[in-house]
């Protein structure tokens, strides 16, 4: 493989990787290592299920439309005003 710009190609980098050791114990307790889930619970909370009122579908779905719309329309929402 080519190198471009100073990368390196796939050659050299595994040149570079050591051998396993052929006498490694393997840890018998990595599966309790091992997380449960990928992700933890506050990155992705459970869904709410059951009945929604309407109300906070309005509010949502409006909120959601004016950022849309204002960022169609240029206006800046993030800086505020630039005096």
């Amino acid at each position: 493989m080519a190198t471009n710009q100073g990368t390196r190609s796939v050659e050299e980098l595994a040149i570079e990787v050591p051998a396993a050791d052929i006498d490694a114990e393997i840890d018998p307790h990595w599966l309790d290592m091992q997380p449960s889930t990928s992700l933890p619970a506050i990155y992705l909370p459970a869904a709410m299920p059951g009945y929604q009122a309407p109300w906070r579908k309005i509010v949502a779905v409006s909120l959601c439309a004016v950022f849309v719309l204002a960022t169609a329309a240029g206006v800046c929402l993030t800086y505020g005003p630039s005096w």
